[in-house]
Formats: C-alpha cells, sequence, structure tokens
C-alpha cells in the first residue's frame, strides 16, 4: 500500500525538479529583473492576406504579458531608438542569427518568434524561444479555426503561450488562472506564510518544512484513530465502527502524506508543466484511496445489513444479494472517480459519458433478458415467496425447490425430473406454495356407498378409522362428510390434517386403506357403476 502511493509519487517529483533545473542549465534564458523580453514579428509562412497578424501576434503576447519579476516585454516598435545600428537589417525576420546579435546589442536575454500558416480555415502557429547565441527552441503548435470569434481565438492563443513563457521559461508564480485550480493548496501556504514562515527564503526548504508537518499530521491522526477505535469498540454491541476505523486508517495516512507532496511541489521554487502535472498525479491518487475507503465502507454497510436481514427473513440474501451490491456499489464509485481523474487531467469527459451512456443503453438491450431475471431474482429473494425445500406447484408441474439463484429457479418433481425456470418468467406466474402461511395441510379422501346405505352409521365408523391414524393434527381434527347423491353412490369427504407437507402422500394412501377395509368389515357396499338395459319383446 505505501509503495503504492509514494513511490509514483516521488518519481514524478524528481522528474519535474530535473526538468527544471535542465532549462535553467541548458537554456540559460531566465533573466535578470532588469531585462527584458521582446517580441519579434511572426513570419507569414503562406504569405497569406492576413499579414496584419505578423504585426497583431506579437503585440497580443505583449498585452497579455504580466511579469512579477519586472521583466518588461517589448516590440521592434518599443525599441527602434535604442539599436545601435539600422534597424532595418533585422527585418529579415527569418534570419535568427541576425536577431540574436540585435538581442546582445540591447542586451535581452529572451526573444520570441514564430511564424503562423493559413490553411483554408484554419490558423496554425508555431511560437519558439531565440536565445541570444542564435539557438532556436520550437514550442508547442497552436491551432484554431478562423472563424467569427477568430481574435478570441487568437487571444486563447496568447494566455497559453505567456502561461507557458512564465512557468516554464521565467519560472515565475503560477498565473491566477492556474492558482484557482489550486486554490485549497495555496491558501494553506499562505496561511503557514502568515504564521511567521514567510522569512524562509529558500522555496525548497520550505517545501520539505510542509512534508515533515505533513507527515507527523498523518502519525497523528492514526494515533487518534487507534484511540478512537478502542473507546468505541467498548462502548458498542457492533463491529462496524471498529471495521470502518481499520479500513480506513492506513489508506488516510498516506493521503495526508500524499496531500503534503502536492502542497510541498507548490511551495517549491519550481513552477513548470511537470510539478503540475505531478500535482495532478498525485490528486488522481488521492481520489483512488477515498474511492477504495468509500466502496469499502459500502461494503461492510452492506454486509451488516444483509446479515440482519438474513437471521430474520432469508439466508439467501447474504449469499446472494449481497455480493451483487457490493460489486455494483464499487463499479459506481469508481466509475465516478475514473471521470474526476481525467476532468483533472483536463480531458473533455462529456463525449466518454455520453459513449457509456449509448454503449449502456446498447449493452442494456442486448442483456434485457438477463436483467429481467436477475432483477427477477432479487424480487423473489426478499419477497420471500419460497424457499429451498418448499413444495409447489407451477402450472401443471409439481415438484420441491431444489435452488433460487439470481437468474433461475430449479425445481425437481416427483419423477426426477429438474425443471429450470427463468426468475423473470417466475414473476409473473401464479404458483401454489404447500408450505406458506405454514407447513400443514389437508389431506382429502373420496369414496361413496351404495344408496340404501346408513349415512350417519358411515360417518361414525369411518371417522373413528381415520382418528386412529397415527400422526395427524387433532387440532383442528378429522370430519367425515355426505356432500354428494350421485348416480350409484352416496358420496363422502373423509379430511384431516397432518403437520408436515412431506408427509401426504404416505397419509393419504393410508387413510384410503383404513376406509376401505373399515367399509367392507362393516358390511357397507361400495358400489361400481351399473347400467341397466331393458329389452322389449314384440
Amino acid at each position: 500500500m505505501k509503495r503504492f502511493f509514494i513511490i509514483p509519487a516521488l518519481s514524478l517529483i524528481i522528474a519535474s525538479l530535473f526538468t527544471s533545473v535542465e532549462i535553467n542549465a541548458e537554456d540559460d534564458v531566465k533573466p535578470r529583473n532588469s531585462e527584458s523580453i521582446i517580441f519579434f514579428p511572426f513570419t507569414n509562412y503562406t504569405d497569406s492576406d492576413m499579414k496584419y497578424l505578423s504585426v497583431y501576434i506579437p503585440e497580443l503576447l505583449k498585452n497579455n504579458f504580466k511579469s512579477e519579476k519586472n521583466v518588461l516585454p517589448v516590440t521592434l516598435n518599443d525599441i527602434g531608438g535604442r539599436v545601435k545600428s539600422d534597424i532595418q537589417k533585422y527585418e529579415n525576420l527569418q534570419d535568427k542569427r541576425a536577431l540574436a546579435q540585435m538581442m546582445k546589442e540591447l542586451e535581452i536575454g529572451i526573444g520570441i518568434s514564430g511564424r503562423y500558416l493559413i490553411q483554408g480555415q484554419t490558423i496554425i502557429i508555431e511560437t519558439g524561444i531565440l536565445k541570444s547565441d542564435g539557438e532556436y527552441i520550437a514550442g508547442e503548435i497552436f491551432e484554431g479555426k478562423i472563424d467569427d470569434r477568430f481574435f478570441g481565438t487568437l487571444s486563447d492563443y496568447a494566455q497559453s503561450r505567456v502561461k507557458w513563457i512564465r512557468t516554464d521559461i521565467l519560472h515565475e508564480v503560477i498565473p491566477s488562472n492556474i492558482v484557482e485550480k489550486h486554490s485549497i493548496s495555496f491558501r494553506f501556504i499562505k496561511i503557514l506564510k502568515d504564521t511567521g514562515l514567510s522569512s524562509i527564503e529558500k522555496g525548497w526548504l520550505f517545501a520539505v518544512l510542509i512534508m515533515i508537518l505533513f507527515y507527523l499530521l498523518s502519525l497523528t491522526v492514526s494515533i487518534l484513530l487507534v484511540k478512537i477505535e478502542e473507546k468505541f469498540s467498548s462502548n458498542t454491541n457492533t463491529e462496524i465502527d471498529d471495521m470502518v476505523i481499520n479500513l480506513a486508517k492506513k489508506p488516510l495516512k498516506f493521503i495526508i502524506i500524499l496531500a503534503g507532496i502536492k502542497v510541498a511541489l507548490y511551495a517549491s521554487d519550481y513552477k513548470s508543466d511537470a510539478v503540475f502535472f505531478a500535482g495532478k498525479f498525485i490528486t488522481a491518487l488521492i481520489l483512488i484511496a477515498l474511492a477504495y475507503i468509500g466502496s469499502g465502507i459500502f461494503g461492510i454497510i452492506i454486509r451488516a445489513w444483509g446479515e440482519r436481514i438474513a437471521d430474520s427473513l432469508n439466508p439467501r440474501i447474504n449469499n446472494d444479494l449481497v455480493p451483487l451490491l457490493e460489486r455494483m456499489m464499487k463499479v459506481i464509485i469508481f466509475s465516478i472517480v475514473l471521470i474526476l481523474v481525467l476532468s483533472s487531467f483536463e480531458i473533455d469527459v462529456a463525449p466518454l459519458v455520453a459513449s457509456l451512456g449509448i454503449a449502456g443503453f446498447a449493452i442494456g438491450f442486448a442483456v434485457k433478458d438477463i436483467l429481467s431475471n436477475i432483477i427477477g431474482g432479487i424480487i423473489l429473494i426478499l419477497d420471500n415467496s419460497f424457499s429451498v425445500g418448499d413444495k409447489v406447484t407451477i402450472d401443471t408441474d409439481t415438484g420441491i425447490i431444489k435452488e433460487v439463484g439470481l437468474r433461475n429457479t430449479k425445481i425437481l418433481t416427483y419423477d426426477n425430473e429438474l425443471i429450470i425456470i427463468p426468475n423473470g418468467e417466475l414473476m409473473n406466474k401464479k404458483f401454489k406454495n404447500y408450505v406458506l402461511p405454514d407447513p400443514t395441510l389437508r389431506v382429502v379422501v373420496n369414496f361413496g356407498v351404495a344408496y340404501g346405505t346408513d349415512v350417519d352409521r358411515v360417518r361414525e365408523i369411518i371417522l373413528a378409522a381415520v382418528k386412529s391414524i397415527n400422526g395427524i393434527c387433532s387440532d383442528p381434527g378429522p370430519v367425515v362428510e355426505f356432500f354428494q347423491m350421485a348416480d350409484s353412490s352416496l358420496n363422502f369427504y373423509a379430511k384431516f390434517w397432518i403437520p408436515d407437507f412431506s408427509k401426504y402422500n404416505d397419509k393419504m394412501l393410508e387413510a384410503t386403506d383404513i376406509i376401505y377395509k373399515t367399509l367392507d368389515t362393516n358390511g357397507i357396499e361400495i358400489p361400481f357403476p351399473t347400467n341397466t338395459v331393458y329389452l322389449k319383446k314384440e
């Protein structure tokens, strides 16, 4: 865990520092406070009709340039009287050595030159740094549209190039637009300086002090969490608080350390783009750590809820539903963090979100049956309509529930046939559960006697015979009912209750056997269907 957070961040920090030092050592373009920076006219590379841009672009760069080191921005129009020789010889803007010679005469440390290219409705601008020894260092290529907001596009170009000059070349404090993005870090730096630390002139020393302060803060937080855990564990009956503290203890410590490294970066003397990239990378690590803590806490809460519901309702909730909810919560949390991380790197996530929405719709449509079955399984589990081991009748199939999964339900019939029904389909079916609301079940045996038989005597002897059956309920007790005068017989019901539905077939067969033998012993005729045929003799 520690290596995961610290090593990548420190690698980026070291890389960013070397990037800044390399600019100082090799380019040697950092001016003194009394020096100027000159913006030369840009070359009209394709000799387009927009010749005014040759002068307009450097003027725009000059007007957007604001230095905190007394660096004076100038153009050729500003220094015409200061050139010791004829300025006309420097108007060949592609002669970089001639321009470098001018910079030496004027004692200007940095020159900004470039060229622009017009291609249809697109403008491409190359901006570079010219040193007094004639070396030209090209910067990032800018590309924009020539439309109704063309001058706004040029203004955006000027602001981005000025930021590049100030941060990567002059190593000045961060421009206001960047400070706003990291306002929390800079406010904290300001608070530290206001406490009396502003006397520390070396930026790297101030950065080291900040890292030490944050490390001590992380140790303090770890000790406090241990004390809180000890106090709560003795005063509460649940283990949720202990599990949450144990989960968050180490990641929270590293989050504080990473935050300290980020603040220390911005407090140092180095303000290159690599430093800002390192800060964004650290922010991404912090977001991932927070996602880890958040998903873990949700997992603890969901598992605790599952155990409680499983104890009171159904153990399947803890086995089937809880893992599904945990995975869904992790996917949601880390998806949100991914979007935030991409946004911190200034990556436009709107197309990604739209693509994910379209892809989600397509995938959802493709797997709608699977999702329907999963949702049906969740509803059946929560509804507690049946459990494993219940006897049910669904359509014309009767059997025992062997498994209730998230996608389908399995029923084993009395013929040893396994029937698999998708949960989405089962939700819309009418089924009979012999176990609910309790496992007691009524057994009904039909029988008939011949016409002319004493029905009261039949009730008496059959009721006594049924009561002699072992393992039947006394409350409610058995009854014998005369319910029909059929074509060939007087029909009766013998009804009694058994405490366990699984004994239904055994008790029904036993009762049928006893009723037949009782009728036969008492000489009561059991009729069978007969037809009388009359023949007419002629």
